[in-house]
């Protein structure tokens, strides 16, 4: 339950609804595509003058790697892929969308 048992006042910052998929893709065995959704519903949190309702938000993440030689391997992420607009806490935004790409080497064993 999201709410306080003693005033029944729902807990702040905690959705009554939340849902979370994640699904990935691995057609070799050094190559995947991962993508997360995530909705979170409307939630209190705390204002200056008291409490407030944080609107519910949709995020969407992908990643993946590609091998380029036997060690080497291009791995990219992309987060907030839909540039969400988005607070966690009141007063406090949250990164547009943001990616990064680089290259993972693996030492001989």
């Amino acid at each position: 339950r999201t709410e306080d048992h003693g005033t029944g006042l729902a807990l702040l910052r905690r959705p009554r609804h939340r849902t979370a998929v994640r699904a990935g893709w691995a057609p070799g065995p050094r190559t995947s595509l991962m993508a997360t959704f995530d909705r979170v519903g409307a939630r209190p949190d705390l204002g200056a003058t008291g409490r407030v309702q944080l609107a519910g938000y949709t995020k969407v993440d992908v990643a993946g790697t590609l091998p380029l030689a036997e060690r080497l391997e291009l791995v990219a992420r992309i987060e907030n892929l839909l540039d969400a607009s988005y607070q966690e806490v009141f007063g406090y935004r949250t990164s547009g969308r943001a990616g990064s790409i680089g290259l993972r080497w693996r030492m001989p064993r």
